[in-house]
């Protein structure tokens, strides 16, 4: 017979009847006694445990959006970003053979618009190698006689063909950044009055659309205000055959 001693009062009683004395004898220590080894319980929280789940659910398709959006930020700077080519075309201005290479580009009206503003326009020609050019038309297709007589036009502006590109749909970097640097300058009254001027007078405004091609035209037209005191019709002239957003018809391509 097995028997353990009362932890009470030090009785020795058969160790299957033990919890019986002690609750019978001691009542009071009845509560705080265990029998045998102690039984560990645990409790799982559900609710807690789905809770985790769905933090670290949203946690993951976060990061996962945010990979998504970062190719398609750096795709999109990409495509509007490296457009401009180094191969100037293989004819001269106004040939046919020019005419349908430089149909075949297109001059984005959404370059640089990852800026959205004037600056961020400014900052991207800035950023152009001086080797590369902004080819082709920006929104409609070109049309051949009105290519061809715009560079006939341009001719007669060969002493300012730093400012004033020789070809409207083939300017070279350094020209784009030498126009976008006309908008530090300050004008007078007047000034600013012929400037408003031109641009009413001119066919599309400072171009079709408020893109790059925009705020070069408008420093352009600044410099030739401000450093050469050309008139509204003058500034609105050189502004209509520099134009670079296609003639002709059909779907735009502002893309």
């Amino acid at each position: 017979m097995e028997c353990e001693k009362c932890p009470v009062c030090g009785t020795s009683v058969k160790k299957e009847n033990l919890r019986g004395h002690v609750e019978r004898v001691h009542p009071r220590r009845s509560g705080s006694f265990e029998a045998g080894p102690k039984t560990v319980s645990y409790s799982i929280k559900t609710g807690s445990v789905l809770h985790n789940h769905r933090k670290r659910n949203i946690a993951i398709l976060s990061l996962v959006l945010l990979a998504v959006i970062g190719i398609a930020f750096v795709a999109f700077s990409a495509q509007n970003m490296n457009m401009p080519g180094t191969n100037p075309g293989p004819a001269s201005p106004g040939s046919i053979e020019q005419f349908n290479y430089l149909n075949q580009q297109v001059s984005r009206c959404l370059w640089g618009a990852n800026m959205g503003d004037e600056m961020g326009y400014t900052n991207w020609m800035n950023s152009l190698a001086d080797d590369t050019y902004i080819q082709g038309a920006c929104c409609n297709p070109m049309v051949a006689t009105d290519y061809q007589n715009q560079i006939s036009e341009l001719s007669n502006y060969t002493s300012l063909s730093s400012l004033i590109a020789k070809d409207p749909y083939n300017i070279p970097a350094p020209v784009a950044k030498a126009d976008i640097a006309g908008q530090k300058l300050i004008l007078t009254t007047d000034q600013r009055s012929v400037f408003a001027s031109a641009a009413t007078l001119s066919k599309e405004n400072w171009c079709c659309c408020q893109c790059w091609s925009w705020y070069q035209h408008e420093g352009l037209a600044k410099i030739l205000i401000v450093r050469y005191g050309y008139t509204a019709q003058q500034v609105a002239h050189v502004n209509d055959l520099e134009a670079c957003c296609g003639t002709g018809t059909g779907p735009m391509r502002m893309n």
